[in-house]
């Protein structure tokens, strides 16, 4: 569980302690633990066998709810705590137009609901990693219908679909990029929308 912690926010550093900042500070005059070991621990996702860290995220954990004193993880304030910075990733890695990107970020705690699926699968993705994991397939899915990339029997729409794409890509690549990924269209929807979400990040990188 440490592990996890220190790997899902380790390239959000400084957004960690800008949004957590009172219950790290809270939790730095609980637990006598060096701030320059805690940093590099959330810059680098490495984590030390050192009982003071330890201590420390054991205590973020807890002030930030993920967590109750028995260990136990709690998956809807997991949702609230990573989903956000998935999101503010999202933005960054694709560059989509701003308001483009807050409809996704609507549809997000929704469509993680609806299909289950495991947030770290999500910032996997995020990353370029299109897991073969059914709940991940058809959160995209859940997406593609939200967004009006796809209609609700399964057809793609081409409007929706471009906006998908980055910004910065010019018309005449997407269009070509839009024909090239068309083909993975098939009756099972999870795998169509995975696949073309796939599809697209492999041509645009």
């Amino acid at each position: 569980m440490l592990i996890f912690f220190g790997k899902a926010f380790s390239d959000n550093s400084s957004d960690v302690f800008a949004k957590f900042k009172s219950n790290a500070e809270e939790c730095f005059k609980e637990i006598h633990v060096s701030k320059e070991m805690v940093e590099t621990f959330f810059k680098d996702g490495v984590f030390t066998d050192d009982k003071n860290l330890k201590c420390f995220i054991n205590c973020l954990q807890l002030k930030l709810k993920v967590i109750n004193e028995d260990g136990v993880a709690n998956v809807d304030e997991m949702k609230k705590v990573l989903l956000p910075l998935a999101q503010d990733k999202a933005k960054d890695l694709y560059h989509v137009n701003p308001d483009f990107a807050n409809k996704i970020e609507s549809y997000a705690t929704e469509c993680m609901e609806n299909s289950g699926v495991n947030s770290n699968l999500i910032r996997s993705l995020l990353n370029g990693e299109f897991n073969e994991d059914r709940g991940l397939k058809c959160f995209v899915k859940c997406i593609f219908q939200r967004a009006e990339a796809m209609t609700d029997d399964g057809h793609l729409i081409e409007s929706g679909v471009k906006q998908l794409m980055p910004s910065d890509v010019d018309k005449h690549k997407i269009n070509i990029i839009f024909q090239k990924c068309r083909p993975f269209q098939v009756s099972d929807l999870c795998y169509t929308a995975f696949s073309v979400a796939k599809c697209i990040f492999e041509y645009v990188q």
